[in-house]
């Protein structure tokens, strides 16, 4: 199973998903991508601003959704497939911090993600490197995640790298190739953790020019008995 999260920074519906078509992308959480033009059964889309919502898709054969509250913009969606789950698309807003929203949103739907096992990805807005010593905010998020909801961060956790010290950026503010950051994440549980195969930010063409953050894509490998029938992963050749 290959998931995708990406910010596509205000793109089309149909657009964006032709790009990551291109990599093979079985389910893709979006974030700040326009609502879709027409019925699309295998999508959750919710938000209030026509090109600015988020979205939870399934891409390939073998893969449903289905709503918890689709007029949620921060409600999960649950996916069905050769490995199911609930996903919890984040797009963090600046109030009252990053951080916070995120938990606020935590701990609306808290049960409902320790009903079953749950994926939480995103745009974050918020990297260790803001922290200060006063305010850990994004460093108290991620305890959170891992303690109280099971769930580590699948780039961490392949790269063995700490929370603002990773190799690879998933944002450029303003577009500047000068101020890097590393905000996007997709947190898996703990017990998938030895299924995570790959874990890739995508760079270069046509991504930077795309939108101002990258997608953070993850590979899980299901064994026989997840498959069910499913395809063999793919190969990204971005």
């Amino acid at each position: 199973m290959r998931i995708a999260s990406w910010n596509c920074c205000r793109r089309g519906f149909a657009g964006a998903l032709d790009a990551l078509k291109t990599v093979n992308v079985d389910v893709a959480f979006l974030q700040e991508v326009g609502r879709p033009s027409s019925s699309e059964s295998e999508c959750i889309w919710s938000g209030t601003n026509p090109r600015q919502g988020v979205a939870v898709v399934a891409l390939t054969d073998g893969f449903t959704v289905r709503g918890y509250d689709p007029t949620d913009i921060t409600a999960p969606v649950h996916v069905d497939g050769p490995l199911s789950f609930d996903a919890l698309n984040v797009w963090a807003q600046p109030r009252p911090t990053y951080p916070a929203h995120v938990n606020n949103t935590l701990d609306r739907f808290r049960t409902v993600l320790l009903g079953a096992p749950a994926i939480v990805a995103g745009d974050f807005n918020s990297t260790h490197k803001a922290d200060t010593r006063r305010k850990p905010l994004h460093a108290n998020l991620i305890t959170r995640l891992r303690e109280e909801f099971g769930l580590v961060s699948a780039y961490h956790h392949v790269y063995g790298c700490d929370q603002g010290s990773e190799p690879t950026a998933t944002y450029f503010h303003l577009r500047n190739r000068a101020a890097p950051y590393h905000i996007d994440f997709c947190f898996v549980p703990t017990a998938w953790a030895t299924k995570v195969a790959r874990v890739q930010v995508l760079k270069g063409r046509p991504w930077c020019r795309l939108s101002d953050h990258r997608p953070v894509v993850v590979d899980v490998v299901m064994n026989a008995t997840d498959r069910q029938g499913a395809g063999v992963v793919q190969k990204i050749d971005a």
